[in-house]
């Protein structure tokens, strides 16, 4: 019965560490991807980050650093915007992002729509 308890014993730690060394592979590869995130690269390069929802969804949480322009109001706000820089454009989903983008692309803007708020790179 010992020999049993001690094997156990001995294969749930096996289990316990190449479950943790796992994870702890996955999460540093998790962070490399992120690093080399193509929005993170455009932030880096000065893009401008718009999030078009409403006030008050972008009130209850938004991407750091990003200005609110609900996408009904972009048409009245085009001079916030700098055509000379790169904007990146998300809502809750990407269909009001995506609006944005082909609004902001006919008046000459180099627009990516990154999607939702839960696609934006952290």
């Amino acid at each position: 019965m010992k020999r049993f308890d001690s094997l156990a014993i001995t294969l749930a730690l096996l289990f316990f560490y190449s479950g943790k060394v796992f994870a702890e592979k996955v999460n540093q590869e998790g962070v490399k991807r992120q690093m080399s995130h193509p929005i993170l690269e455009k932030i880096k390069n000065g893009a401008i980050v718009v999030d078009v929802r409403t006030p008050m969804e972008y009130h209850a949480g938004h991407y750091p650093g990003a200005i609110n322009i609900p996408v009904d109001q972009l048409p009245a706000r085009l001079s916030e915007l700098d055509k000379k820089k790169e904007i990146i454009v998300y809502c809750a989903s990407g269909a009001r992002s995506s609006s944005a983008k082909m609004f902001l692309e006919q008046k000459g803007y180099k627009v990516t729509n990154a999607g939702g708020l839960r696609d934006m790179p952290r």
